[in-house]
């Protein structure tokens, strides 16, 4: 079932650039501003590779707006240790973020944070069988 609204996916916003060194600089900046309590203590090159390597997963995933690109790398420290034990989670987490071809970024990540974020992983997790776990491996 596809759920795209046509004029988000045709959106004019540009591919992220995750080479362009102003543009991490950017996202560092409104990471620490939005983000501050969260990032305390998290030391600048740490916050570097997070944008870093969040920049560079956001085409594949077509992620494009600002406000969605800032939620996406917010991601890399909202999900929690034990939540990236979880492989019922992480399943779930790279299932959504991956069906590019049915949901709008915002959709997608509005899922993960709906579901996802500041919710604890069930312990025990539920067996839902190797079909199910079988992660995807993040986009490169």
């Amino acid at each position: 079932m596809r759920n795209i609204d046509e004029e988000e996916d045709q959106d004019e916003t540009s591919d992220v650039r995750p080479d362009d060194a102003e543009e991490q600089r950017r996202y560092v900046l409104r990471l620490r501003a939005r983000y501050a309590k969260e990032l305390t203590g998290v030391n600048a090159d740490r916050l570097d590779e997070i944008v870093r390597v969040g920049l560079a997963q956001c085409p594949p995933l077509r992620i494009r707006r600002p406000i969605d690109v800032l939620r996406f790398l917010a991601l890399a420290f909202l999900i929690t240790p034990e939540q990236r034990r979880s492989k019922l989670l992480q399943a779930v987490i790279w299932r959504v973020l991956g069906a590019v071809d049915d949901w709008t970024a915002s959709k997608r990540l509005d899922f993960v944070y709906k579901h996802v974020v500041g919710r604890p992983a069930q312990d025990p997790e539920p067996d839902f069988g190797p079909w199910y776990l079988q992660t995807l491996p993040p986009p490169t």
